[in-house]
């Protein structure tokens, strides 16, 4: 699964590519993909702080 920055990084990548369109269909479409590409940096950084803070269970321990 990609990083955060690496959705920054494709959320760059379709913004520049949305400026440079020619037809207001596409333009749109990157657009909605960069919109996207930055919810997911921001999915991808609340997992990680979760990924952080809780510590994988033991399910060895779980099932006793």
């Amino acid at each position: 699964m990609p990083t955060a920055d690496e959705y920054r990084a494709m959320a760059a990548r379709a913004a520049i590519r949305a400026e440079k369109e020619p037809t207001e269909f596409l333009r749109t479409l990157f657009a909605d993909w960069h919109q996207t590409y930055l919810r997911l940096a921001e999915q991808a950084e609340q997992d990680a702080r979760r990924d952080a803070v809780v510590p994988p269970v033991d399910r060895a321990t779980v099932q006793q």
